[in-house]
């Protein structure tokens, strides 16, 4: 999705800017152009007043040239009326390169480019597309917030104690926004940073509510929900995991935790009753049940862990907290190939688990390739461990669905001695490890 100067808020202004060499500076030259004509196209202020429906006396500042920014819904109808009177050159998308700032009437701004190497770096209209854009779409559902005060301002922000990720998030939102002005402050337990008010009111543009998403329980905005490429999924997944996420290497599970979507009255007995008579639907985060079918669409198993309660003291609620797990050596190989996460800790456990598993799958793709079948004993010597050791490797796999069996092992007896003929294996790999192994043996 793309956001262009006619879909801003109405209540934003803008002024404009002009190019010289390698840099973008604040000029009034496009305004005082859009004036100039304006002012002869006028034969009366006071008539042209009620069609622009702009304010008399605003119109006569505009027209006397002392305005540095403009209103962006007065800007929309005066380039609307001048459009029909033939000036095709104020149409909203030709005045896109021109704009220097968008901002509210107090407050910081966003200046829409970047200046790279020498290059100017437009970002209007704004795109969404690229994976830094789904990040900024995606952090207000997880450690993100968006609150509105009493007089209407609108703040984005984003709460972690790891100041990487705010690295990652500002990284991401400069490369859809431009040069966007935020502050920062250190709270108890981590660190805050928060964008200018224009920013929230373009994420209430692109369907964000403000308000605690516990009491709320909202679900994701359509652009996310209508995920499908699979850069776009790992993006989602990627942040969503950084901020709620966390891995297990010795049981192998990754969860992705919530609190729940409802404040509860009932008491835990109650709820956990419920949830073991199939009615804990009602409670599950709408948000996790998103994730849950979008990761689907990447064909990742997931299950709804049974909830926990516990005691908000904060707020003085009960909650239960819920776990979207991922298990299973296909599941989260599969993952492993689309997340690229920026929590150290937690993306050092998790390809640190991933990495074994690669390295075994490898390892049996080379016997597979000299014998066209490989053993358990086959492994255990390529891998210099004991058969009973490389049993549960064996086992993993097939749970995983990602062997086939060729030749069932067989027992038989000759002179007396009993003997065994191991069975027979071949791998059964989806596309996406069959590609990531191919890529690792590069």
């Amino acid at each position: 999705m793309k956001l262009g100067l006619a879909e801003f808020p109405d209540e934003s202004y803008v002024s404009f800017g002009i190019s010289k060499g390698s840099v973008f500076l604040r000029s009034d030259k496009t305004l005082k152009e859009i004036v100039n004509d304006l002012r002869n196209t006028l034969h009366n202020v006071e008539r042209g007043s009620k069609n622009l429906k702009v304010p008399s006396k605003l119109l006569f500042k505009i027209l006397a040239g002392s305005k540095k920014k403009i209103r962006l819904e007065y800007l929309k109808r005066i380039c609307r009326f001048l459009v029909k009177k033939g000036f095709k050159k104020y149409r909203l998308q030709n005045l896109e390169a021109s704009v220097y700032s968008i901002s509210l009437c107090h407050g910081k701004e966003i200046r829409p480019f970047l200046i790279k190497d020498g290059r100017i770096i437009r970002k209007i209209p704004f795109s969404f597309d690229s994976p830094e854009g789904i990040v900024c779409l995606t952090f207000p559902y997880g450690d993100g917030y968006i609150s509105k005060d009493r007089s209407g301002y609108v703040e984005v922000g984003y709460t972690n104690a790891e100041r990487e990720l705010h690295d990652h998030i500002i990284n991401c939102m400069k490369e859809v926004f431009g040069d966007v002005a935020y502050g920062m402050k250190k709270i108890k337990g981590g660190w805050n940073i928060y964008f200018t008010g224009v920013v929230g009111r373009i994420y209430l543009l692109l369907g964000y509510k403000f308000g605690d998403k516990v009491e709320q329980n909202p679900s994701l905005i359509p652009l996310l929900k209508n995920l499908r490429k699979k850069k776009s999924i790992g993006a989602f997944i990627s942040q969503m995991a950084d901020d709620e996420g966390s891995f297990n290497p010795r049981t192998g599970i990754f969860y992705i935790t919530m609190a729940s979507g409802k404040k509860l009255s009932d008491n835990e007995d109650t709820i956990l009753e419920q949830y073991r008579n199939v009615k804990y639907e009602n409670y599950i985060p709408q948000i996790l049940k998103d994730v849950r079918r979008i990761l689907k669409r990447v064909e990742i198993k997931t299950n709804f862990r049974k909830p926990c309660p516990y005691y908000d003291r904060t707020k003085k609620c009960r909650k239960l907290v819920w776990h979207l797990t991922i298990s299973g050596v296909k599941n989260l190989l599969l993952l492993r190939t689309i997340v690229d996460l920026k929590r150290t800790p937690l993306r050092l456990r998790f390809e640190s688990y991933c990495e074994k598993w690669f390295n075994i799958l490898k390892t049996l793709e080379q016997i597979e390739n000299e014998k066209g079948y490989f053993t358990i004993n086959d492994l255990a010597i390529k891998l210099r461990l004991p058969s009973r050791a490389t049993i549960s490797f064996i086992v993993a796999l097939l749970k995983s669905d990602m062997l086939k069996t060729i030749e069932k092992g067989k027992r038989a007896s000759l002179n007396g001695r009993i003997r065994y003929e191991q069975s027979k294996f071949q791998l059964r790999l989806p596309k996406e490890i069959k590609s990531h192994l191919a890529n690792r043996m590069l």
